[in-house]
């Protein structure tokens, strides 16, 4: 489900800084204002994803009818996710298989301790290869039927 047609999403962490290092505590609040009439999700979560990013480059050399000789090169990106962590922030329960969001505001609070032995973030350049970064994304397990 795209959030873009039926929601507008926004996560505000509790502290200002960008930067949060292996063992420190993570918390804040996500704002979703549902447009749509009735909303049907399984679950709602928020993750926190480390990828590792990498490039490789192969030349391709060939040589014309005349002699000339020209290389070409080719990059491939490659994108590894090497950790998720996922943090429920609400389920249906077991009375319903499903939760109904009606139209309106919703606000969960979030928080989470980051892994001791996480490798640091790379570069502050994500143009940059190879790079780790990480990033927090939410997620919600909707049924295709809730519109």
């Amino acid at each position: 489900m795209g959030a873009h047609e039926s929601a507008m999403i926004q996560v505000n962490f509790n502290r200002s800084t960008e930067f949060y290092f292996p063992g420190e505590h993570v918390s804040g609040e996500i704002f979703f204002q549902n447009k749509l009439d009735r909303l049907k999700v399984e679950e709602i979560s928020i993750e926190i994803v480390g990828v590792l990013a990498y490039k490789t480059t192969e030349s391709r050399s060939s040589t014309d009818s005349n002699g000339n000789s020209t290389t070409e090169y080719y990059n491939d990106y490659y994108h590894v996710p090497f950790f998720t962590n996922r943090v429920l922030l609400a389920r249906s329960d077991g009375l319903q298989d499903k939760i109904i969001l009606s139209r309106g505001t919703y606000t969960w609070s979030f928080h989470f301790s980051l892994v001791e032995n996480l490798p640091l973030s790379s570069s502050s350049n994500v143009v940059a290869y190879p790079h780790i970064k990480y990033y927090t994304q939410i997620v919600l397990l909707a049924d295709h039927d809730s519109k």
